[in-house]
């Protein structure tokens, strides 16, 4: 059900980042720790349930559906930085260098920065990793319960409303709505709601294509034309939190229904891109930035579109070769793991 939506969410991260189209990958974050809190909260409640064995059965899932594929994409990563050295690695990001210490190693191997806003951390061997820290912090939470109820996750969506409401009483910036993990709380906790109140579009008929199509439009408006074009700082707040809306009803839309005109298979396998896209898109457009450029350094998208097109026709042939050789043999792990509560 949800596979192409997710990939088109990398997608967006991707070109976001690299063609340094600001705010779009911002927006696409927010639609993934929405489907996250939707699907975190349906497995405890429908799959492993709130008992001890449960929970310890659902952490382990977690940590074989996200590391073995991190610790494979590190490794390519690693040797990406490696030949490349840290001079040109940090043309392309200030926080894409290897490791000098333990501690750094540890946090990159293990998604932990601690930090309760996790970008602020580096180095980053993926730079992107900073919201898999903030997504296994709510994964924890989810795990304990914060969403087990509806009472309960009215509780968290309105506590969490509150801290966004703090950030403008106590007149902080754009980026304290985003990046620390307690902005990240909102969307998880609608995600969430969403699996409480399954149905609540009614019999409303909306394309999901036409909401997936409205979220590029959306980026665009209220980023690129009124908040920097027409200098209106305050509408990329405005975007952000509609993209958020739209997010969630698309998300319900697809947690009854599919697609139209994707096929289960078709987009069970669209599905098993994103996740690697999102981890190696960084690492991978190093690699092809350097061997092209004599500085690896972003530009304005219509200068280099050409390199990322490499970037994301290689990013899919490592995501195939990981899949078949990686997730494939660790999926049918995560199956007797699951298997064994039945």
């Amino acid at each position: 059900m949800f596979g192409c939506y997710r990939t088109y969410l990398a997608l967006m991260v991707f070109w976001g980042h690299l063609l340094q189209l600001s705010g779009l990958g911002q927006y696409a974050v927010f639609g993934f720790y929405a489907l996250s809190g939707y699907l975190m909260t349906t497995i405890m409640s429908r799959s492993y349930g709130y008992t001890r064995q449960g929970r310890t059965r659902y952490l382990i899932n977690r940590f074989l559906r996200i590391y073995p594929v991190w610790w494979s994409s590190l490794t390519i990563a690693v040797i990406v930085l490696a030949i490349v050295g840290k001079e040109r690695a940090t043309m392309f990001h200030s926080s894409m260098y290897l490791p000098s210490d333990f501690t750094g190693w540890l946090q990159n191997i293990s998604l932990v920065f601690p930090s309760m806003k996790p970008i602020d951390c580096s180095p980053r061997i993926s730079p992107s990793i900073w919201a898999l820290t903030v997504e296994l912090f709510f994964y924890g939470l989810i795990c304990l319960g914060i969403s087990k109820t509806r009472r309960a996750t009215w509780l968290w969506f309105l506590l969490s409303c509150g801290y966004v409401l703090y950030t403008y009483w106590a007149e902080l910036d754009f980026g304290s709505r985003y990046f620390p993990i307690l902005a990240a709380s909102l969307p998880f906790s609608i995600g969430s709601l969403i699996h409480h109140y399954p149905k609540f579009m009614g019999n409303r008929k909306i394309n999901p294509w036409f909401l997936i199509g409205i979220l590029p439009l959306n980026w665009l408006l209220f980023v690129k034309v009124l908040t920097v074009k027409a200098g209106l700082p305050w509408c990329s707040d405005v975007g952000l939190y509609l993209n958020l809306a739209v997010n969630a009803i698309l998300l319900s839309l697809l947690s009854q229904t599919r697609l139209p005109c994707i096929s289960t298979a078709l987009d069970k396998w669209v599905g098993g891109f994103s996740y690697t896209l999102y981890l190696l898109h960084w690492p991978i457009g190093l690699a092809v930035y350097a061997a092209f450029l004599e500085s690896p350094v972003r530009t304005p998208w219509f200068e280099h579109f050409g390199l990322t097109l490499v970037v994301l026709l290689l990013c899919s042939c490592i995501s195939e070769l990981i899949r078949l050789f990686v997730e494939t043999p660790i999926e049918k792990i995560r199956y007797d793991v699951r298997s064994r509560l039945r």
